[in-house]
């Protein structure tokens, strides 16, 4: 299922809590069709008995219950219609799919015929392989001054690093590590560069591991806020994990901040 496809399942469940909510919250509404009509700049209310004679009756503003409740009724009738509409929309857009969808079509072409044409549109599991393939960079199986060999099979500069790239690699998410990045006049290289496969684009995890150092800090500070002028934003695109001397990284939280970030 696509990511759109989900986002129409989601919304389509939300708008059918709404009217549930409809039905148990305001069942107990005064009756009566509420009308509000302008003449020379005042505004005045009317409403018809719906159990009496169809004759358009006006409310005074001193009869706060019924105008609140007859107004109250209008608005849960048009939000109860308004949803069942767009439900209504999202259920005929569902059943009119195509079994086939565009992603799946090259799977479902035979083997022989796979072996001598390329896919055009790539389905996620394929569009990731692709990714990491073209932005994997052979490294030297050497230790460097420091070093921590990542289970991935890859050499990482610092214990945080290790931690977080064996987080990634665990929960099976595509990452390059140190890919440059260039903003403007600024040249990165960013600890953690994560495929969001859903969204087809690029997340940015730096990890903060000096906050301590007041130098460090700022230079952090300017690094964030090249970075949001870039259009990466902390929370967005950019995704941030930190710690100081007495305060260790919280290889939980950041496990949690990265999941949240990818929709799962």
């Amino acid at each position: 299922m696509s990511e759109f496809d989900a986002a129409l399942l989601e919304r389509s469940r939300c708008l059918r809590n709404v009217m549930l909510k409809l039905e148990s919250k305001y069942a107990d509404l005064p009756k009566g069709v509420f009308y509000r009509i302008k003449k020379k700049g005042k505004v005045y209310y009317y409403y018809i008995d719906e159990d009496n004679a169809p004759k358009l009756r006006y409310i005074r503003r001193e009869n706060n219950d019924l105008l609140r409740g007859l107004a109250q009724r209008k608005y849960v009738e048009d939000l109860r219609e308004a949803c069942e509409a767009e439900v209504g929309a999202i259920d005929s857009y569902l059943a009119k799919l195509p079994a086939v969808r565009a992603e799946e079509l090259y799977d479902r072409t035979e083997e022989d015929v796979r072996e001598i044409i390329d896919p055009v549109v790539d389905n996620d599991a394929r569009f990731a392989l692709r990714w990491e393939r073209d932005n994997y960079t052979p490294r030297l199986k050497v230790s460097l001054p420091d070093g921590l060999e990542t289970d991935h099979g890859e050499w990482v500069k610092s214990k945080s690093e290790c931690l977080i790239a064996n987080m990634l690699y665990k929960n099976k998410i595509p990452y390059v590590y140190e890919k440059p990045l260039k903003l403007g006049d600024f040249m990165f290289k960013p600890d953690f560069t994560i495929l969001d496969v859903r969204r087809r684009r690029e997340i940015i995890l730096e990890h903060l591991g000096k906050m301590g150092d007041s130098d460090y800090a700022d230079g952090a500070v300017f690094k964030i806020n090249i970075f949001a002028r870039a259009g990466y934003f902390v929370g967005d695109r950019l995704l941030i994990s930190m710690e100081t001397a007495n305060k260790p990284l919280d290889i939980q939280a950041t496990e949690k901040m990265v999941l949240h970030a990818l929709g799962r």
